[in-house]
């Protein structure tokens, strides 16, 4: 059996004959929030010349016991004489982070003053951690625990070997990225560096893995410094710690030729995880012949990544299509059936959970009648009757059925409904009603009104 809602009422007065016609329409409209940007999208880039980023001294950055180092680079072919593309020093190799050149074979190194470690030796106590491709954006970690020293590429760990002793602390010392001054033999950075980050702890494998991905707030546990690199233009590298270990460009706060150039580009860096997407199949009460489309309502996507979104379309639980098809065919569906899409978001290794909807198949409405009562102007005690200008039509083929739903008023206003001449509703209990009614219920100066369901 189809069902629709009553879209038409006869009304009609005894003695005075009023026909009244009335459609009602339900409009539905979403809104559509477009996603705020995401995407971290700024960096430094060094010229590995003369350009450096240097940090005043500072209490919080004399790390003497437990320390993790992270950042992200993208380095290019050395243009100086230096053995290191410095990343980041802190003066007297308290603690030094680089890209070794010549014996360094483009290997990520680190050096922490005073540690003893198995860890293999490059050159003058800078250690091996393994080889960092150029012209790529990668991630390079290094933690040290007081009895380990573990490195990362990639949030990978590529080294972990025995270390003991305390960090060398040289009062007064600045810290310095892109750029180490020893003696006469200055070592630059030539290439992009972004999200640097100092922690006075030490970071676990998940840890870092997890994190690389996402910016932080600047309130984490142990993080003594933290540069964003996100100002875009000026000449300072804000720290967003409270520990304000604000950094300046070259060698004064006056632009000169030591300043690296803020650039647009910027490391696959994100605000945070990938949301879940919250997912609404429309229409939310489809029929057989509707096209079902899945529509994701809030801020989950990346704006300015490449996110992928995967769209798994089941029907009663069996996965009926799979792939980045956003809707589903009317064909593919019949009456009673269930027809859920659950979605999933990814950006590289990164994945979203899984968000979904689901709706049951109704029959598609069948049209509405066009009908009117009979006869025009009644006197008291005539009979009624509902006749039929235009039937209704089941796009789905099934038997129509009417069910009538007669109501009395005395003044036009107020209705009752007359249950002993009307339809049962609501379904599976249809009853049709009667379309006619005895004149023993028609009464001087009444109203009626007819409303027919299909």
């Amino acid at each position: 059996m189809s069902e629709i809602e009553a879209s038409e009422a006869e009304v009609i007065q005894m003695r005075m004959s009023t026909n009244i016609l009335t459609f009602t329409a339900l409009a539905i409209c979403l809104a559509w929030i477009m996603p705020q940007s995401l995407w971290a999208s700024g960096s430094l880039r060094f010229d590995g010349i003369d350009d450096y980023v240097e940090i005043p001294p500072q209490s919080s950055l004399e790390i003497t016991k437990e320390i993790t180092f992270e950042a992200w680079i993208k380095w290019e072919e050395e243009v100086g004489i230096s053995e290191f593309q410095i990343i980041l020093n802190r003066d007297f190799i308290a603690y030094e982070f680089s890209i070794g050149e010549g014996k360094g074979n483009g290997n990520f190194l680190w050096a922490l003053g005073d540690v003893s470690t198995s860890a293999p030796d490059a050159y003058g106590g800078w250690r091996i951690a393994g080889p960092i491709p150029r012209n790529d954006w990668v991630h390079v970690a290094m933690t040290y625990d007081g009895n380990r020293a573990r490195a990362y590429i990639n949030g990978e760990k590529v080294a972990d070997h025995n270390a003991g002793g305390k960090i060398r602390n040289q009062a007064n010392s600045p810290v310095r990225i892109g750029m180490r001054m020893l003696n006469a033999h200055p070592s630059y950075f030539h290439g992009c560096i972004d999200e640097v980050r100092l922690w006075a702890l030490t970071r676990d494998d998940d840890q870092i893995k997890s994190d690389m991905n996402y910016r932080l707030a600047g309130n984490e546990p142990g993080l003594v410094a933290y540069w964003d690199f996100e100002e875009g233009q000026g000449q300072t590298l804000n720290d967003l710690t409270a520990n304000q270990n604000d950094g300046v460009l070259g060698n004064s706060e006056s632009e000169d030729l030591s300043d690296p150039v803020w650039v647009d580009e910027g490391a696959p860096v994100y605000s945070g995880p990938l949301g879940k997407p919250i997912v609404q199949i429309q229409p939310t009460h489809p029929g057989t012949l509707d096209d079902l489309f899945a529509v994701i309502l809030n801020e989950a996507e990346i704006v300015g990544a490449s996110t992928s979104i995967n769209y798994d379309w089941y029907r009663d639980g069996e996965l009926a299509q799979s792939g980045n098809e956003s809707s589903f065919s009317a064909e593919n569906t019949s009456r009673g059936q269930t027809i859920s899409c659950e979605v999933l978001l990814s950006e590289g290794e990164l994945e979203s959970d899984a968000g979904e909807d689901s709706v049951v198949i109704r029959n598609t409405q069948p049209s509405p009648p066009v009908y009117h009562i009979l006869p025009e102007d009644p006197m008291p005690n005539d009979p009624l009757a509902v006749i039929f200008d235009q039937a209704s039509v089941d796009p789905d083929g099934d038997p129509v059925v009417y069910v009538f739903e007669w109501f009395e008023s005395s003044d036009g206003e107020n209705w009752t409904r007359r249950p002993e001449i009307s339809g049962t509703l609501p379904p599976p209990l249809y009853v049709s009603g009667e379309p006619e009614i005895s004149g023993l219920y028609t009464q001087m100066g009444e109203y009626w009104r007819v409303e027919v369901t299909a």
